[in-house]
């Protein structure tokens, strides 16, 4: 992910809802779970900083040989936040605007049937 210099799993056992995550982004670090799943198919990552949660699902569905993958970010704010919340919205829009490309850039280094 862009700006995600780090990503660590802390939840052990196989990846399943709840599922814990801590990533260094932009010199900070943060924590995400896994807060919805269909695996192969689409996962939701969630993450609440102070009175902002984020939440970001990531769906993928084949074409042809090999397949696709859509991003939709979500931002909820709360209490003094919600005044932000444009700001943070379009912030967030910038922020991750370049991630889709930056995982067709992992995936394809790949060899055929590994995973990133």
């Amino acid at each position: 992910m862009t700006g995600v210099e780090d990503m660590t799993k802390t939840t052990p056992g196989p990846l399943a809802l709840g599922t814990r995550y801590t990533f260094l982004s932009r010199g900070k670090l943060r924590e995400t779970s896994v807060s919805d799943l269909d695996s192969g198919r689409k996962i939701t990552l969630t993450s609440r900083q102070g009175g902002v949660t984020a939440t970001y699902t990531y769906t993928v569905w084949p074409d042809g040989n090999g397949a696709n993958v859509s991003l939709d970010a979500e931002c909820q704010a709360s209490g003094l936040w919600v005044l932000l919340h444009p700001l943070i919205a379009v912030a967030m829009k910038r922020a991750d605007s370049g991630q889709l490309a930056c995982l067709a850039a992992v995936m394809e280094k790949q060899p055929d049937g590994e995973r990133a």
